[in-house]
């Protein structure tokens, strides 16, 4: 099957135009040809039809050589086309005529004319390629442009080095922080001086070597990191920033960039403050109404008032001491000021009892850890405190009360109460006995350490009264 070939010759005369397209045709081509012999002939043909290559007669009487060449760049016609001369005393005007065109062939000599036009079509289909994957990636990196001009994160990159010189920052740093990317980019130090004194330590990574972890070798560990800080805004303002980076490695592994992005978090900081100042209000509110329930238990026990204030007191120092956490600790504090909130159903007469509880007063006595189960129950504390209250009584070989229960099926919290109400009840005066002292109480749960008590809590009390370097004072 002959190729195909769509030829356009501008000329004056038909007889040479016949010779290149025989020419063409005895190489095996097929040629659709057209001559044309003026500016407007050829415009229009142009328009009309797609051609593969334009050949043009150098020599013409009323279109030159010159004129043809104007009129394809007017046009911005991306085509193709090779120049015929006739050889004597041409040549510097050949040399002229062929800037800007494919090549030339002698008249004279046309067995070059195909090659030259297989060759100049091979450059064009590339041209045409090149042509089109560059608009393509024009057209890609406007889409990438206008994504993070608009985009809510600042895209950035810098230099994965101790001084992080920052590269690149996506145009919507304006919008977020009222800076152009030139201010970051000029100048290696803004960075640095816009974020807040407060947070310099957290942000060091930038300020300070080390930005990076490095080994003996100077080798990059870093991979991914978070953080979060305050950074100036042009307007005088704070905002906080989520600062997201990944390191970038080349194709032999080594770091190459560091890639990241800034989020304006400010709302969401401003909302997490207003949350954390109502918890702490809240936390605040249940201090007080603690508080206020167990003075109203002491005003109708006035021979144990003080006990709930030093059973918390003992209890939260034991909690410190074995390494509760800060939620483990105020649970240990809400329940040890509240631990016999029960015994406000308790008759008073039982509760001043000069001697010793009969059996049935001793038993209507062990109710309070219930009662004041029941009464804590509805309470929403974010800490088990009702629990805890329920079982300050129980011990860990099952000897308690009121539900009999063992080791780790007690709460810590409870335990931990547990153990300093015994001490402070032993070291206390009571209405049916003196104060047995502080050394009787601590006696007590030495002696029971591992039977009645968990072993953990009753060293960490010993050492609370025993270490000199702890001053512990309850009163």
């Amino acid at each position: 099957m002959p190729r195909l070939i769509h030829v356009l010759v501008v000329s004056d005369s038909e007889e040479d135009t016949l010779l290149i397209v025989h020419e063409i045709q005895c190489k095996g081509y097929q040629v659709v040809h057209r001559r044309v012999d003026a500016p407007e002939d050829m415009r229009n043909t142009l328009k009309n039809a797609r051609w593969d290559i334009i050949i043009l007669n150098y020599k013409m009487s009323n279109f030159s050589c010159m004129e043809t060449l104007k009129l394809l760049g007017r046009e911005n016609i991306d085509i193709p086309f090779i120049i015929v001369s006739y050889p004597a005393g041409q040549g510097t005007d050949i040399n002229i005529t062929r800037e800007g065109t494919a090549d030339y062939v002698i008249q004279g000599d046309l067995k070059r004319l195909v090659p030259v036009i297989e060759h100049e079509m091979r450059e064009a289909e590339i041209h045409r390629a090149r042509k089109a994957a560059d608009k393509e990636l024009h057209k890609t990196r406007e889409q990438l442009q206008h994504l993070l001009s608009y985009s809510p994160p600042v895209i950035y990159s810098c230099k994965p080095s101790d001084d992080c010189e920052i590269k690149f920052v996506s145009e919507n740093i304006f919008r977020q922080l009222g800076y152009h990317p030139k201010d970051f980019i000029d100048n290696p130090l803004f960075w640095v001086t816009h974020v807040h004194p407060c947070d310099a330590p957290t942000a060091s990574f930038r300020k300070q070597k080390g930005v990076f972890i490095q080994n003996s070798k100077k080798e990059i560990q870093f991979e991914h990191q978070v953080q979060e800080y305050r950074f100036l805004h042009k307007d005088g303002t704070w905002r906080w920033l989520h600062d997201e980076q990944n390191l970038i490695h080349d194709k032999d592994g080594k770091p190459f960039e560091v890639i990241g992005c800034w989020t304006d978090v400010t709302r969401r900081k401003e909302a997490e403050e207003k949350i954390k100042q109502g918890f702490y209000k809240l936390k605040r509110i249940l201090e007080e109404t603690a508080s206020a329930l167990s003075s109203v238990l002491e005003k109708r026990d006035p021979y144990t008032a003080g006990h709930q204030q030093r059973v918390t007191k003992l209890a939260c120092a034991i909690a410190q001491e074995i390494g509760l956490s800060e939620e483990q600790i105020e649970a240990v504090r809400i329940a040890g000021v509240l631990h016999d909130i029960g015994k406000i159903s308790i008759p008073s007469d039982i509760l001043s009892k000069p001697g010793k509880l009969t059996p049935i007063e001793f038993g209507l006595m062990k109710t309070h850890c219930q009662i004041g189960y029941e009464i804590l129950k509805p309470i929403e504390f974010p800490w088990p405190v009702a629990q805890i209250v329920f079982q300050h009584h129980e011990r860990i070989n099952g000897g308690g009360y009121p539900n009999k229960l063992k080791e780790d099926k007690i709460l810590l919290e409870a335990q931990i109460i547990g153990v300093a109400d015994v001490v402070e009840a032993m070291a206390s005066h009571r209405p049916y006995r003196p104060a047995l002292g502080l050394d009787k109480a601590l006696e007590e749960i030495s002696d029971k350490k591992g039977i009645f008590y968990p072993a953990l809590i009753v060293d960490a009390c010993l050492k609370i009264f025993h270490d000199p370097e702890i001053k512990f004072n309850w009163n």
